[in-house]
């Protein structure tokens, strides 16, 4: 897209394009073609799965024409081992940053290890220690065999390793999110960007991302308060930051008043219907509708909302309730009768 005389570029962050995938990643891919279809340059998707099979996930898009006018998928962790960091993080400290050392490839059925293999290609390393639950450290190795990236999640909490070419560590991060920042400072550089993420993950890392050449817009997919007009707690963290993002976009026009009356101090709410693929406004000229007749589109169930799940836990729990307290009197009851002295049963 173009503001005035400057050149923008669009890019699109989700976690990721899982196989199978359903109606929200469709309507992202979709909005990606759409976008890409005007703009100047088409969009890039960045995703953030540090678990992906790249060819796996390009031959299933390439199936379900997910990928259209251009659109491309890029990963964090695919990125790295064919290129490098250019900012954040700090200087590797042997003596403070500790990780497994890295030799040849483990045998395949080692206990302590598992690895990822597309194509021939280990991709990953998964290491495992007996005093950790899950995994204690992930190699995500180059073509050549040499590491990319190093996660240590030994101590407790994540040490992220960025090596250079030769596998050398190189760049440390202590925590996930300034990982992510420098990943997309490398990428945009001093380009002026539009980034769109729909993924709440994504979008909370992105209210500590502010660049002078940036513009954020999240837009969000889900029910953002009950009946009350109190927003629901998944979605606290994002609405108690709104002044973090440029825009903040719903697919439906309630959705968008409902929140403007909540945040009236807030002017970046919008609404944009999700996005549909071009043969959904193919029609087919054979057709001769006649003079007067009309077509009604409708919708002959309800849309499954979250607050509906919880009314309906509560109608479980009153059911329930109500059920035994039909067998406690009941128990009673018989209780009574069964203690009566045999006299009185047969009068």
């Amino acid at each position: 897209m173009q503001k005035g005389e400057i050149m923008v570029k669009n890019y699109v962050l989700t976690g990721c394009i899982p196989i199978g995938y359903g109606g929200l990643t469709t309507a992202l891919l979709n909005r990606s073609a759409q976008i890409s279809s005007i703009s100047a340059e088409p969009v890039k998707i960045l995703t953030f799965r540090d678990r992906e099979f790249p060819k796996q996930i390009h031959q299933h898009l390439k199936e379900r024409d997910g990928l259209r006018n251009g659109v491309t998928v890029i990963n964090l962790y695919d990125w790295l081992r064919e290129n490098s960091l250019s900012c954040g993080g700090v200087s590797f400290d042997p003596k403070h940053h500790k990780f497994a050392k890295i030799g040849s490839p483990p045998p395949r059925n080692s206990e302590n290890v598992t690895q990822d293999i597309e194509d021939g290609l280990v991709l990953r390393q998964l290491i495992k220690d007996e005093n950790l639950q899950g995994w204690a450290q992930v190699n995500h190795l180059r073509a050549d065999g040499t590491v990319a990236v190093i996660d240590n999640r030994r101590k407790g909490e994540r040490c992220i390793i960025v090596c250079d070419k030769q596998g050398n560590p190189e760049r440390v991060f202590s925590w996930a999110w300034p990982f992510y920042h420098a990943w997309l400072d490398t990428i945009f550089n001093d380009d002026y960007v539009d980034i769109i993420v729909d993924n709440d993950h994504e979008a909370r890392f992105l209210t500590d991302y502010h660049r002078r050449n940036v513009s954020i817009i999240h837009y969000f997919h889900g029910t953002h308060c009950n009946g009350k007009n109190q927003v629901l707690p998944y979605a606290e963290f994002v609405f108690s930051r709104l002044d973090r993002f440029d825009l903040f976009v719903f697919p439906t026009f309630s959705q968008c008043y409902s929140a403007q009356l909540m945040f009236p101090e807030y002017s970046g709410f919008a609404h944009v219907p999700h996005a549909l693929p071009p043969q959904a406004f193919v029609s087919d000229k054979s057709i001769v509708r006649k003079p007067r007749s009309f077509v009604v589109a409708s919708r002959l169930e309800g849309i499954k909302r979250l607050i509906m799940q919880f009314r309906l836990l509560e109608l479980l729990k009153a059911v329930v309730k109500r059920f035994w307290s039909c067998i406690f009197w009941a128990m009673a009851a018989s209780w009574r009768v069964c203690k009566m002295p045999p006299a009185t049963i047969v009068a």
